[in-house]
């Protein structure tokens, strides 16, 4: 369904105007490289399955996002709290910095999307707050360079290579799987 939204927003460029030929063909070029790359993510499920073992009993989760993956984290959050039953929250990470913080502690997971682009720079501050409180991170992306590997708890490898407007159709399937093992974990029923 995401991919048609895509393909719609190119038509739509296409005929008023907004996108170039060129233009249009980069992103329907880029929109075909996410598709093929969709094929990695795959290899995520036992490793979303284990982080969901290891954080079933926390009392929230936090999922964090900035740019284009902030609506991205509001459908995670939303999904762990359908399929999971236990309360969730999908903020901008500045916005969670500047409130939400207050009420993360050890026992409260963060998940965060971070593809390479303009979001490290919020994505380290938000894990080097989260090391101080000693809050449990699991930061997804594709860039998982030693300065991220050095604050967070978790890294999980994301499939990269595409513009950083097309990474939600990656982002958002580690935070289903993840919803969906938890809410398994928890005795509830997913479907």
């Amino acid at each position: 369904a995401l991919t048609a939204v895509y393909l719609l927003a190119v038509a739509i460029g296409r005929a008023n105007g907004r996108l170039t030929e060129q233009q249009a063909a980069w992103w329907d070029a880029q929109l075909e490289e996410a598709v093929q790359k969709s094929a990695q993510l795959a290899g995520l499920t036992e490793q979303m399955y284990r982080l969901a073992a290891q954080y079933k009993d926390a009392p929230i989760h936090h999922c964090l996002a900035v740019g284009p993956n902030v609506g991205t984290v509001e459908e995670g959050a939303l999904k762990i709290i359908e399929m999971a039953w236990v309360p969730a929250e999908g903020r901008e990470m500045e916005d969670f910095l500047h409130g939400r913080y207050r009420e993360a502690d050890e026992t409260t997971p963060l998940l965060l999307i971070a593809p390479k682009g303009p979001s490290k720079e919020k994505l380290m501050d938000t894990l080097g707050s989260a090391k101080r409180i000693h809050a449990p991170t699991i930061v997804l992306t594709d860039d998982p360079d030693p300065a991220i590997a050095r604050l967070a708890t978790h890294v999980v490898k994301m499939p990269g290579g595409v513009d950083e407007f097309l990474t939600p159709m990656f982002y958002i399937t580690p935070l289903w799987l993840y919803a969906h093992r938890l809410g398994i974990l928890r005795g509830a029923d997913p479907a």
